[in-house]
């Protein structure tokens, strides 16, 4: 079985076929229903952080790396973009790069996903970093803080 880079602390699993003890951290609210672009080239961690978010109210939207994650936001609008640093083609550096840079998209919030431990928040480009491996209770409270509008 394929050891992913995710892990619920409440119990203990690591990998796509334990999914079992996920529902515990479905939460709805305010931040839920917003819609996400995935960008990850990893297929199993992109279904599973799929299938956390859609648990949790969200709708999500899938690329496997930035090129196709720049074709789908050319059509789209999105609430957030949930990208890797390192993927093929376009890499999560460059793309947060191409977002800031184009006025239709320069504040769709983004939250990187790096296993590099030399890569922070400022050098990702994005609003939020999210150290792989990470806790689900973190995804999730990332892409709730990302997603809630600000308090006047």
């Amino acid at each position: 079985m394929h050891e992913l880079p995710v892990q619920d602390t409440s119990t203990g699993f690591q990998t796509l076929g334990a999914t079992h003890g996920l529902e515990a951290h479905h939460t709805r609210g305010v931040g839920s229903n917003s819609h996400i672009l995935l960008v990850e080239n990893d297929r199993d961690l992109r279904t599973v952080v799929r299938m956390l978010l859609e648990r949790a109210g969200h709708q999500v939207v899938e690329a496997r790396d930035g090129y196709e994650a720049l074709q789908l936001l050319g059509g789209r609008r999105f609430d957030l973009v949930i990208a890797d640093t390192r993927m093929p083609a376009i890499g999560g550096r460059e793309l947060a790069t191409r977002l800031r840079s184009n006025p239709r998209t320069v504040s769709v919030p983004i939250l990187m996903m790096s296993g590099d431990s030399n890569i922070d928040q400022a050098d990702s480009g994005a609003d939020a970093l999210l150290r792989k491996p990470f806790e689900v209770a973190d995804l999730l409270s990332s892409v709730s803080r990302l997603t809630t509008p600000p308090k006047h």
